[in-house]
């Protein structure tokens, strides 16, 4: 698993804006969409405001005038890691077949014992259902 992370960290997701830019590929492969509302044509893209905390990916909803991003209603919402953290968690997941071991995920992520726990009991209730072939158009050689 180890190896996997040495491989992940050679990959495009070592940007947290590239990181958002991909998933929203994966998610909105039309354009973004409201959340709240489902508008998809009057949509404001917002510029990351360097002088303040940057929020990647952040969109506006002109009709319900709503702030939103591709984070929402995913396994990365309410979560303050950052994504490109969340899509090395995942990239491990698949690259290991078995399930996730925390203090691997730990040591890879360079996270706490608790955040690790936390991230892949998200990961196991994202993919109870159907299992990490859910995960699966998030690997490493689809960024790129």
């Amino acid at each position: 698993m180890i190896s996997s992370a040495l491989a992940f960290e050679q990959s495009c997701f070592r940007d947290e804006a590239a990181a958002y830019v991909f998933v929203e590929s994966l998610v909105w492969p039309s354009g973004p969409v409201c959340p709240r509302c489902g508008e998809a044509d009057l949509i404001q893209s917002i510029r990351p405001n360097p002088a303040k905390r940057v929020r990647y990916g952040l969109k506006n909803c002109v009709p319900c005038n709503r702030q939103f991003t591709v984070r929402q209603g995913m396994i990365f919402e309410n979560s303050k890691l950052p994504l490109t953290t969340w899509l090395k968690a995942i990239f491990l997941a698949l690259a290991d077949a078995d399930r996730v071991n925390t203090a691997e995920l730990r040591e890879a992520l360079g996270v706490t014992s608790v955040t690790a726990r936390l991230v892949a009991k998200r990961l196991e209730l994202a993919t109870a259902d159907h299992g990490l072939d859910t995960l699966a158009p998030l690997t490493a050689e689809r960024c790129c």
